[in-house]
């Protein structure tokens, strides 16, 4: 008796919240408009320069980008083991004196003229025919 008692409250229970949710107006269950799609607003990761700005980047860009080809010459120098020699070398014209970095094959072409001057300044004596003519004047 007690598990009917039981089983008919569980179903009165059931019927009433059954019949609640019946009387409900269906206005009242729906929403009055389709839900808006999402929208999300991004920004753009690039900066925005002003034109001095930009020029300035530009440039320091640049700058960075010489002085990194520069190492790597470097590097590739000393790799190469390129030797380089500074020479102070004064104009002619001006008088002014600069320095200049010299390849050492350069070197070589600079040190050799310059010991063909000296044995020229030495030997100008000597000489004074050249030799094609003193063969001539032996034939004679």
């Amino acid at each position: 008796m007690k598990m009917r008692k039981w089983i008919i409250s569980v179903l009165a229970v059931l019927l009433v919240i059954a019949l609640a949710g019946c009387a409900t107006k269906e206005e009242k269950a729906k929403p009055k408009k389709a839900p808006e799609p999402l929208v999300i607003n991004t920004k753009d990761k690039k900066k925005d320069y002003s034109d001095k700005e930009a020029k300035a980047a530009e440039a320091a860009k640049k700058a960075k980008a010489e002085q990194a080809k520069k190492e790597r010459a470097k590097k590739k120098q000393e790799k190469r083991g390129v030797k380089n020699t500074t020479v102070k070398v004064t104009d002619p014209k001006t008088g002014k004196t600069t320095e200049k970095n010299i390849s050492a094959s350069e070197m070589n072409k600079r040190r050799l003229e310059y010991a063909r001057q000296l044995d020229e300044e030495r030997y100008k004596d000597e000489r004074t025919v050249p030799l094609s003519e003193l063969n001539k004047q032996d034939k004679e």
